[in-house]
């Protein structure tokens, strides 16, 4: 059974998505292979089998958010099968799944967030170089804390104020920034990378204080120490500042256009 599930993964493009889905599907395998007796094939899955599966995630206690997510991965795998024709109908379809809470993603004032900014504004060490020029960057453009660590210094035009980002696959875009922003990655580039870099074949743009590609987890480990300086409660983690930003940006928008309706006196 385990073919169809490597199939199905196989199929997926994202490397993280391939391996949650492939952790959920094997658990669910793992839960109908102990029934007696265990399903021979994915034709002798039944609704039933599903409805186990789901009462024994209640029962361990499974937050609601990851029985959401595996129900989800379940039931869009049956339909997978069913679409390629393997299967004439999808067991997990009538299975109703309890509603994860939803929750407001935190968004900071701009107050908080001209806090953060200043906080390794005073250091002038490669260290705060870096620091700075990292939260400037993802304030400014709203990336993931995985696209952030991934770019390169190639990525950065200082001349036209741009900053290239890859954020898929196959999808790049540039993102304008802001004169603080450029500035501080000048500062960063000329004054602060050259002295973490041991390899100058490294491309990477953030790197750690050994010369090596910064890490999502270093990259919150440097949030959670400026958030803490900036004396901000927890928590904030890069997912707030992407939130941040967008939430900014549109009320930016919305107040210019806003602007644009008042009639001159």
């Amino acid at each position: 059974m385990l073919d169809k599930v490597q199939e199905f993964v196989d199929q997926l493009q994202n490397l993280h998505t391939q391996a949650a889905y492939e952790n959920d599907l094997t658990q669910f395998v793992t839960y109908i292979s102990q029934e007696t007796p265990p399903p021979s094939s994915w034709h002798a899955v039944s609704e039933e089998h599903v409805r186990g599966f789901l009462h024994d995630l209640l029962r361990r206690e499974y937050a609601p958010s990851s029985i959401a997510r595996k129900m989800a991965v379940i039931k869009r795998f049956f339909a997978y099968l069913v679409e390629t024709g393997y299967l004439h109908h999808n067991p997990a379809e009538n299975v109703e799944t309890p509603r994860a809470k939803s929750t407001t993603p935190r968004v900071l004032s701009r107050e908080e967030v001209e806090r953060l900014l200043q906080a390794p504004a005073n250091d002038h060490s490669p260290k705060g170089l870096r620091d700075r020029a990292l939260l400037e960057v993802m304030y400014a453009t709203g990336l993931r804390a995985s696209e952030v660590v991934a770019l390169t210094v190639d990525d950065v035009d200082l001349v036209r104020g741009k900053l290239r980002c890859r954020t898929g696959p196959t999808k790049v875009r540039l993102a304008s920034l802001p004169l603080r922003a450029l500035e501080a990655l000048r500062e960063y580039l000329e004054r602060g990378r050259p002295r973490l870099v041991h390899n100058p074949d490294n491309p990477h743009l953030f790197v750690n204080l050994r010369g090596n590609p910064l890490t999502r987890q270093g990259l919150w480990l440097i949030i959670r120490e400026y958030v803490k300086q900036a004396d901000i409660p927890a928590p904030v983690s890069p997912h707030t500042l992407r939130h941040t930003f967008v939430a900014h940006h549109l009320q930016e928008s919305a107040d210019l256009v806003d602007a644009q309706q008042v009639e001159p006196s």
